[in-house]
């Protein structure tokens, strides 16, 4: 059996975060969305900075009516190696966030990172159907609900329909 490579959220809220998923969708939202439209990024590292551009560009394109925009600056999200094992964290705070990204391969960091951005955008782990969102991906990137494919088919696409869903759903409630 592959190991499981955790990806956890740190939200930090005063009231329970998770709300429940309408029965004909599965997506998970957390307690709110990023409040902006824009979210700028930044990465230190040449590995850090690929993984974000990755997921920036996944999340772009999944119609959550967000951009996320890599800056030089200080950005509302700081990107940085985090943890020895394989996995990912995104800590939560207003209009900021640290995504920690743990030592991983580059490809499978890609999927990492992408993950940890859903959570930013305002996702929790989806518990139910194949999602990128699921809470653990194993060592071929698949995550825990989906059927097993290769490395290669994750990085071609990696967000699911569930995923898709979701970032419809939050585009709604910024209208």
């Amino acid at each position: 059996m592959a190991a499981r490579i955790a990806g956890v959220a740190l939200v930090l809220c005063a009231v329970a975060c998770a709300l429940p998923a309408q029965p004909a969708q599965a997506y998970e939202l957390l307690g709110r969305v990023w409040p902006d439209r824009t979210i700028t990024y930044n990465a230190a590292t040449d590995r850090d900075r690929a993984a974000s551009l990755y997921a920036a560009r996944a999340w772009n394109r999944s119609g959550a009516g967000v951009r996320f925009r890599r800056t030089t600056r200080r950005g509302d999200v700081i990107v940085r190696a985090g943890g020895s094992a394989c996995g990912g964290v995104a800590i939560l705070g207003g209009r900021r966030a640290e995504v920690r990204l743990g030592r991983c391969g580059p490809d499978l960091t890609k999927l990492v990172a992408t993950h940890e951005f859903g959570h930013v955008l305002g996702f929790g782990h989806e518990r139910r159907r194949c999602a990128l969102m699921n809470i653990a991906l194993d060592q071929t990137g698949t995550p825990i609900r989906c059927n097993q494919r290769p490395l290669a088919f994750w990085l071609a696409d990696p967000l699911r329909a569930d995923d898709e869903r979701g970032a419809r759903a939050i585009a709604r409630l910024r209208r």
